[in-house]
């Protein structure tokens, strides 16, 4: 095998993943801003609210034997369903520092405290309310910087708002 102008298989494959990486992340990204996962979920939502997380703190759960993280969120607005002024969640994965140790749910949605988020929740088999779909049932609100008004995915939170509702009203018949 002749040395000097091939890279090592390692380096290759690495910008490989890299690139698949960024790729997915990509994807996701146009799907949040589209709403595609959101417009699917809605109809089978049993609450949709827009909320900011006011506390996050993981446990050990021994019944379940993983990592729960225990999120309190503040309701700012209810599209969907009733909710009360607080909220809370009950969601796998989570950093325990004092243990030195985490569990990481790819798909579990995440929280953290002062951000704000439109979710899509339902009950689980349990009866506990959940994030439906995980991070599908969770898009980041930014704030507009100019007007300071909520945006989702690059879109204006009450067209956003307005296509949720729509969408809840939908499956309203089927819970």
């Amino acid at each position: 095998m002749a040395t000097g102008s091939r890279r090592p298989r390692g380096r290759r494959a690495g910008v490989r993943a890299l690139a698949a990486v960024a790729w997915t992340t990509l994807a996701a990204g146009l799907a949040a801003a589209q709403g595609t996962d959101a417009d699917a979920l809605a109809p089978r939502a049993e609450l949709i609210v827009r909320a900011t997380c006011t506390g996050a703190s993981a446990r050990w759960d021994p019944a379940q034997r993983l990592v729960v993280t225990d999120v309190t969120l503040a309701v700012d607005e209810v599209v969907a369903g009733r909710a009360p002024a607080t909220l809370r969640l009950a969601e796998p994965g989570g950093v325990l520092p004092e243990r030195n140790f985490g569990m990481l749910v790819p798909h579990a949605a995440r929280f953290v405290p002062g951000e704000e988020s439109v979710l899509l929740l339902a009950r689980d088999a349990g009866g506990r309310l959940r994030v439906l779909g995980g991070v599908r049932g969770q898009m980041r609100v930014v704030r507009d910087r100019a007007r300071g008004a909520p945006t989702v995915g690059g879109a204006d939170w009450s067209a956003v708002r307005a296509r949720l509702a729509a969408g809840a009203a939908r499956g309203t018949g089927r819970r």
